[in-house]
């Protein structure tokens, strides 16, 4: 059904707006190797603006069904809200009843969305990126590929969150890994490791010796400290397996043995 009508949609949209290009562009006729990045510019837009009104229809939905259970809105604060296509701003409205002091949220609370939040197809983006090329060029390699710019700083907290989630999901999947081992005891199974490990540079912001403070908002100004960190990485699979298994993590060779312990 839903693929149907997005079949329709697209061939009434491309013939609409294939009839806008014939009637208002009139060249040059050497750029046509440059018309995709305009278009897609402008498919950006449409996605935005399309986002934007299906969602405002669906928190206007819920507010009704609040408003109805004997929450009036007391106010209604506008948010924005990070896309692929950029960033949207809808009304999150906030139900209140001064009666029973009951109180709802439907676009937080049922949706999931609040004001500086992006979804996750944008956490993905923003991961993938930050985690190969420094926050600066990453956020650089997110614009060119989404036409928007989150920020080093969004690009970073996001990064470095999503890597503490992923470290702590890996630490627990091998804890339960290690419980639900079926099959005769490690000791009398014979695996393969491999183990490599190299030291990265990392910065880390202290507050400046001097008692010096930043011009506008006086704060004690602070200075980068250069640390190197151990980085290790695993690899085991038994002899009779061909996929293998690989841990890393910051720590050394005795962390990532016991977590290698725990994959196998």
């Amino acid at each position: 059904m839903m693929e149907e009508a997005y079949n329709k949609f697209v061939e009434a949209a491309s013939r609409s707006l294939s009839q806008i290009l014939i009637s208002c562009y009139d060249g040059p006729f050497d750029n046509a190797s440059q018309l995709d990045k305009e278009l897609l510019a402008l498919l950006r837009r449409v996605g935005a603006a399309a986002l934007e009104k299906f969602l405002t229809h669906l928190i206007k939905k819920l507010s009704s069904n609040a408003t109805q259970a004997g929450l009036p809105i007391h106010r209604s604060p506008r948010i924005t809200y990070g896309t692929l296509f950029g960033p949207i701003t809808l009304l999150s409205p906030y139900h209140y009843s001064r009666v029973t002091g009951f109180s709802a949220r439907p676009a937080l609370e049922v949706m999931g969305l609040s004001g500086g939040k992006r979804s996750l197809a944008v956490e993905q983006a923003l991961s993938d990126f930050g985690m190969e090329e420094s926050f600066a060029q990453a956020n650089q390699r997110f614009e060119e590929h989404y036409g928007w710019s989150p920020g080093e700083s969004s690009l970073r907290e996001t990064t470095e969150r999503i890597a503490r989630e992923g470290e702590a999901y890996v630490e627990k999947r091998l804890l339960e890994g290690e419980k639900e081992r079926i099959g005769p005891p490690l000791k009398e199974k014979v695996i393969l490791v491999e183990l490599d490990g190299c030291d990265i540079r990392t910065g880390e912001l202290v507050e400046a010796e001097e008692s010096e403070k930043t011009p506008v908002r006086g704060l004690p100004k602070k200075k980068r400290v250069t640390r190197w960190k151990e980085v290790r990485i695993g690899l085991t699979r038994g002899l009779d397996e061909v996929t293998k298994l690989y841990v890393g993590r910051h720590g050394f060779y005795p962390d990532i043995i016991e977590q290698l312990y725990r994959a196998a």
